[in-house]
């Protein structure tokens, strides 16, 4: 198996990138762009902003194998969790 991780302090790659890694069966573990630190629940505009950018990552990126949030050194507890009741992106 030949998977690339784009890491959470990186940048998300151009889509010409996805799509040479489709082609060459490569799988990708994409990290969201938030490592090295613990992001806040609060305020609801923040919440609401990180929403959106994870939506729009992922309806971008179908073919990602893993979504993670954050980098390595970042807790998983950390990251925003979906709400109870939240439904899948679609």
């Amino acid at each position: 198996m030949n998977m690339l991780r784009i890491w959470g302090g990186g940048i998300y790659e151009h889509d010409a990138f996805y799509t040479i890694c489709d082609r060459l069966g490569m799988l990708v573990w994409q990290d969201f762009m938030f490592a090295c630190a613990m992001y806040p629940e609060s305020p609801q505009w923040f919440v609401d902003e990180v929403r959106a950018e994870a939506e729009y990552q992922v309806r971008r990126l179908p073919g990602i194998l893993v979504w993670r949030c954050g980098a390595a050194t970042t807790r998983t507890s950390g990251c925003m969790s979906a709400p109870a009741g939240s439904k899948r992106i679609r």
